[in-house]
């Protein structure tokens, strides 16, 4: 085996301050048996993934070839729910990094804006939440492609992001980074604030408390475009809750990583948040899927994550 040094470099922004660089140096060990062989053809398509007894999602995916296989990227699209598109917006970053890609369907007719932008929650007893979902797509994958050893990463953009985001906030995972690009809406990591925006109203005091510590320790990637500035409207009561964390999708999510990183520092509590604009990026999922800064979180992520 052969260890080498990689520096990261990342830009961060919190509000308040100005922007800086993180700096991150991994010491990553390469092994040699990341797969048995290297396939010598791209592989593309569409499959269907059971994942329980009432639910099957169509699946695009995306296998590269000539490399051996270093991560698994799952990427969730955004408003209008075009899962090939964003698996095809999707395959430059999986070539660059040698990821095998999938993009699950979550149809507007099956998952209505409750049941994606805000996750199915707050939960239905009867009916589990869409995001538990995610839990039984990554166990799919690894068998898809006969790795159980493979880092998942998790990708969305704006619905997609509000999505993994209450992936992030409500339920248990052990994904490498769930990377959150221009959500729309956050969930703010305080008790004043009912579900789905915060953690407030769904479960005991002491349940609340431990997702709560849970979320600020999950490996969270918010990635920003710079000029994602433009005011949205939101229907019914999400429009003053959705309001109260920003103006916009740049405040949105700068004010909720910098409300997480003082509540952590606060209580001691484990953080593994981070922040990074795009520049001149707005609202615009082809672009912030083929930005650097997207592409060096990703390496970033496998390269922690080959140190597990």
């Amino acid at each position: 085996m052969k260890t080498k040094n990689i520096p990261q470099i990342l830009p961060v922004f919190c509000r308040g301050i100005q922007p800086w660089i993180l700096a991150v140096t991994l010491s990553t060990t390469i092994a040699s048996n990341a797969l048995a062989s290297t396939p010598t053809t791209d592989e593309i398509g569409v499959t269907q993934a059971p994942l329980s007894a009432k639910t099957t999602l169509n699946v695009a995916y995306y296998v590269p070839s000539g490399c051996h296989h270093r991560a698994i990227l799952m990427v969730f699209a955004s408003k209008n729910r075009d899962y090939k598109a964003f698996r095809d917006e999707s395959i430059p970053l999986a070539q660059e990094s040698c990821s095998v890609l999938f993009a699950p369907e979550f149809s507007l007719n099956a998952y209505p804006p409750r049941a994606y932008q805000r996750g199915g929650f707050p939960e239905n007893p009867e009916a589990p939440s869409p995001a538990r979902l995610v839990i039984p797509l990554e166990e799919w994958a690894k068998r898809f492609i006969l790795d159980t050893s493979l880092p998942v990463i998790l990708i969305g953009h704006s619905a997609g992001a509000q999505f993994l985001n209450r992936v992030a906030a409500y339920t248990i995972g052990s994904e490498n980074g769930i990377i959150l690009m221009n959500p729309g809406s956050t969930v703010e990591p305080s008790f004043d604030i009912a579900v789905p925006y915060g953690f407030g109203g769904e479960w005991s005091a002491l349940e609340a408390s431990r997702a709560l510590k849970a979320y600020l320790a999950r490996p969270v990637f918010f990635l920003l475009g710079s000029e994602d500035t433009k005011t949205a409207s939101f229907s019914g009561n999400a429009q003053a809750e959705v309001m109260a964390e920003g103006t916009n999708r740049l405040q949105r999510g700068s004010n909720t990583f910098a409300v997480g990183r003082s509540l952590a520092r606060k209580n001691g509590a484990s953080f593994n948040w981070r922040i990074a604009i795009v520049p001149n990026v707005g609202h615009d999922d082809a672009l912030m899927l083929s930005s650097p800064v997207l592409e060096q979180t990703v390496a970033a992520i496998i390269n922690r994550g080959s140190l597990r």
